[in-house]
């Protein structure tokens, strides 16, 4: 008896092609719950490193361009749902997390991403280590969190593309979105409350390299936090131009 083992069993089988249309690996998704992982690719080789190449760039990259975005999902059938519904410009991380290598490639078509993610905390992890790499490389974030427990996929195929596009539309930045979560957990605007979500928000703004970017999600957050101290919003500006976030500062002044 040969030990042969088919490693994509019990698995849709996906061609995974480059930027070129070549074939280089294939994904599997699991077509049951119970086999994990959920996307599984074929073992690296020299031509397929799955940290290099995103799902449906070949045919994505022309209407990235075109529209001057690209739209990032996680799975596969995400992406081909998407391109079956004529949404043309996206592509997909296939179950790993993204690379700057991925963000150089979208660079390379577009400016901008608008990121698709599940609304779960796992959803929220991946969001935020994607807006950094993707930051990183200079493009501007865009995010979309769908209803609990959907995913492009689905949700394209009970409401159809028109509102999929809506929700693309009106998607926030992504660091608008992350300010309003951290407000929503916080949920007051005592000096203690103030100082907890300038910690937390700070850091994440100090990623952001743009001048007149930064001063507007600073307005940002006061304006949605109601922060009217006028000493707080000075100290909170200064504390860019220092190298970390002087809260100590932040505390004694708020509390005068």
């Amino acid at each position: 008896g040969s030990n042969v083992y088919d490693r994509f069993r019990g698995r849709l089988i996906f061609p995974i092609q480059d930027a070129h249309g070549s074939i280089i690996g294939f994904g599997g998704r699991a077509i049951t719950d119970d086999n994990n992982p959920k996307y599984l690719n074929s073992p690296e080789t020299s031509l397929y490193q799955k940290s290099q190449v995103l799902f449906g760039i070949n045919l994505a990259k022309q209407a990235i361009r075109k529209e001057g975005f690209a739209i990032l999902v996680e799975g596969y059938l995400d992406q081909i749902r998407a391109t079956q519904y004529g949404i043309l410009n996206s592509v997909a991380t296939c179950g790993t997390a993204l690379t700057a290598k991925q963000a150089r490639i979208l660079r390379s078509y577009a400016s901008s991403v608008v990121m698709i993610f599940d609304s779960d905390n796992a959803g929220r992890k991946a969001a935020e280590k994607g807006f950094e790499v993707l930051q990183e490389k200079g493009l501007q974030v865009k995010i979309v969190f769908l209803p609990e427990g959907q995913d492009p996929d689905s949700y394209i195929h009970e409401n159809g593309a028109e509102k999929f596009l809506e929700k693309i539309k009106t998607a926030k930045p992504y660091l608008e979105s992350y300010i309003d979560r951290v407000i929503a957990r916080e949920k007051g605007n005592s000096p203690s409350e103030m100082v907890n979500m300038a910690n937390q928000v700070v850091p994440m703004l100090r990623k952001v390299q743009n001048l007149v970017e930064r001063n507007s999600l600073i307005e940002y957050f006061s304006s949605e936090a109601k922060v009217d101290d006028v000493s707080f919003l000075k100290e909170l500006k200064r504390s860019f131009s220092k190298n970390q976030l002087r809260a100590e500062a932040l505390e004694v002044k708020t509390d005068s």
